[in-house]
């Protein structure tokens, strides 16, 4: 197998419901490329390319790199980086991405949320979240020892990978899903974490997907994962 390195000026496509401010869904980052050398196409195979994410059309840091194993056809070949989880934030007028493993360079062992501007279509190269190993581990968060002992062990740091995300209507807070981990993390406007939630692997077998209503009600989808697809319906009390 081949091992390239391509350049590449990336187009990022966004899409938010229509009607609701509030919806999220599941969406990546699409990099389609044409492969050649000195303009000559290159012959049909596979290749494994390494991607760049950039926020400008030409120098600057990357904000993420990946390896990925594409298929030439034509001397054209297509690749999903892994951005994963898309919402709005009303409150600061922008679009949030969560990337599922890959947390952009400088940032190796978190987890990390970049903020899109509408406004000016750029991605800001500062992640708006970063949610780091102790965190997740519930260090400095004032949980007694107790209550550690018991939440310690579901944060297999290496399996959270946000696969989906929402921001409450009300609060503001971020609500970041773990598909692999089936547990949700909510972040306070500074990015501290400030609830943990276990779901139910027998309720949800494959948790992808979350949205609030306007008056704070959240729904979370899961995928069938062989069996039958499940929306469930949480109230939102004060």
């Amino acid at each position: 197998m081949k091992r390239l390195l391509f350049s590449l000026l990336l187009g990022l496509a966004l899409v938010v419901a229509p009607g609701s401010a509030h919806a999220q869904a599941p969406t990546s980052i699409s990099v389609q490329g044409i492969a050649s050398d000195d303009g000559t196409p290159l012959a049909d195979g596979t290749y494994t390319v390494d991607l760049r994410l950039y926020t400008q059309e030409s120098g600057g840091e990357p904000i993420d790199e990946q390896t990925a194993s594409v298929e030439v056809r034509d001397g054209r070949f297509a690749a999903l980086m892994d951005a994963e989880g898309l919402a709005f934030d009303a409150e600061a007028t922008r679009l949030l991405i969560a990337c599922k493993e890959s947390p952009g360079r400088d940032y190796w062992g978190s987890r990390t949320i970049y903020a899109f501007d509408p406004s000016t279509n750029r991605l800001d190269p500062v992640p708006a979240f970063v949610i780091r190993r102790e965190a997740l581990a519930g260090e400095g968060d004032g949980l007694s020892e107790a209550v550690r002992s018991l939440v310690e062990p579901v944060f297999d740091f290496n399996a959270f990978k946000p696969s989906a995300l929402a921001v409450h209507p009300l609060t503001g807070e971020v609500y970041v899903l773990s598909s692999v981990r089936k547990v949700v993390l909510v972040l306070d406007r500074a990015g501290a974490v400030v609830a943990r939630w276990p779901l139910s692997e027998s309720l949800l077998p494959q948790p992808e997907g979350l949205a609030f209503a306007p008056d704070g009600t959240l729904f979370v989808a899961s995928e069938a994962d062989g069996g039958t697809a499940v929306l469930l319906r949480f109230d939102y009390r004060l």
